[in-house]
């Protein structure tokens, strides 16, 4: 059974209520309104995916008209805005969760990897360093070791990181493979040896 649990500290410290009511993040208020319209358009995408054309054909000037009327001079009501996003992509957009979409490199995306969005989103770990967010660098080299066994590594040598795409991923293969096939590569300065020419 999961019970409501509040945040422990390791202090007695509380935060100032100027920090809690900080315009960005709104008021109790608002935050459930907007937490609860989100939650219930994401579940009416799910089940109502399959009905959904996959794409809608849009072309850059139809969705430039309707961005136009947003000019940022005066604050517009959260709710309206992500109303307005939501519909914008079931406008807009190639619904890769449809069951006929068939593109490579875009998985629909899964329950725990939507909440686990949100939490990151809410939490905002940062993996720098260590100390920024130390269980979220834990979980990272866990998961790691844990693919790695799975495709036969021993667990005590190898290591890894994941990264947030494609193109991050093929830019850490590459500097790793420089580094494993030229010893003297340094991937801070992109060149070989101690000469300083381009590598």
């Amino acid at each position: 059974m999961i019970t409501r649990t509040r945040l422990q500290t390791s202090s007695n410290h509380t935060a100032e209520p100027e920090c809690r009511n900080s315009p960005l993040l709104l008021d109790a208020e608002t935050r459930a309104k907007l937490w609860s319209h989100i939650f219930t358009s994401i579940e009416d995408y799910i089940e109502r995916i399959v009905d959904i054309p996959i794409t809608s054909g849009s072309n850059a000037k139809s969705i430039q008209a309707i961005l136009e009327p947003f000019d940022f001079r005066e604050p517009i009501d959260p709710l309206y805005v992500t109303d307005f996003v939501i519909q914008g992509l079931l406008q807009h957009h190639v619904h890769n969760a449809h069951p006929g979409y068939f593109g490579l490199f875009v998985p629909a995306p899964t329950t725990m990897g939507i909440a686990g969005d949100a939490l990151t989103a809410a939490f905002n770990p940062v993996l720098a360093a260590w100390q920024l967010s130390p269980v979220a660098l834990e979980i990272e080299r866990h998961l790691i070791k844990a693919f790695c066994v799975q495709c036969g590594y021993d667990r005590l040598q190898c290591d890894g990181l994941l990264t947030s795409g494609g193109s991050e991923a093929n830019h850490t293969a590459i500097l790793t493979a420089l580094v494993k096939r030229f010893p003297a590569f340094n991937p801070f300065c992109a060149c070989i040896g101690t000469n300083n020419r381009s590598a």
